[in-house]
């Protein structure tokens, strides 16, 4: 019976340990340390992002949040549901943001209940 207890919680504990998640061509830090996207660094990654789209859904929320760190903004929605959102070109938290660009560009991750990305969107909003 001991023997079971310690096999269920090695499990359970590899179970909730991290992945690291390795893009090509995407420096993760650099990603990271790009809050806002003010230096524009996530928006030239972009091709590389959609490219390793299919990897990045069904993973965890903790798993995304230690590749992508910390959302720019985060929103809880309906049945226990998230999305993090991402900005890839900058918003008006940057101290270099150009007011006469017309789009800002986001990249939105939506979480299920049980916590897994289901769906990965990168979108253009108009800046009002």
């Amino acid at each position: 019976m001991k023997k079971w207890c310690l096999v269920l919680i090695f499990l359970g504990a590899m179970a909730c340990s991290k992945k690291e998640i390795v893009i090509a061509d995407i420096n993760l830090e650099k990603w990271k340390n790009d809050k806002f996207g003010c230096l524009g660094y996530r928006n030239r990654t972009l091709d590389a992002f959609q490219k390793s789209k299919e990897k990045l859904l069904k993973m965890s929320e903790v798993n995304i949040m230690a590749a992508f760190g910390k959302p720019d903004k985060a929103e809880l929605i309906e049945k226990s549901q998230k999305i993090y959102a991402y900005y890839l070109n900058g918003n008006t938290n940057c101290s270099n943001f150009n007011d006469s660009d017309s789009l800002i560009r986001i990249l939105h991750i939506r979480f299920n209940s049980t916590g897994y990305s289901n769906s990965l969107l990168v979108f253009n909003k108009i800046k009002e």
